[in-house]
């Protein structure tokens, strides 16, 4: 996971898959698991 501004654009080509969160994904560690990453489906911030 990393922030987008430190990805480098170079690095990428047709065949990398890029998901873009918010500022509401999290990184759930687990014990000897990997780490989950999760974004809500909904934002507290924005109204319908």
């Amino acid at each position: 996971v990393y922030l987008l501004a430190d990805v480098e654009a170079e690095k990428a080509d047709m065949a990398t898959c890029i998901i873009i969160g918010s500022p509401e994904t999290r990184i759930i560690k687990r014990a000897e698991k990997p780490a989950l990453v999760y974004t809500p489906r909904s934002s507290t911030g924005r109204t319908k």
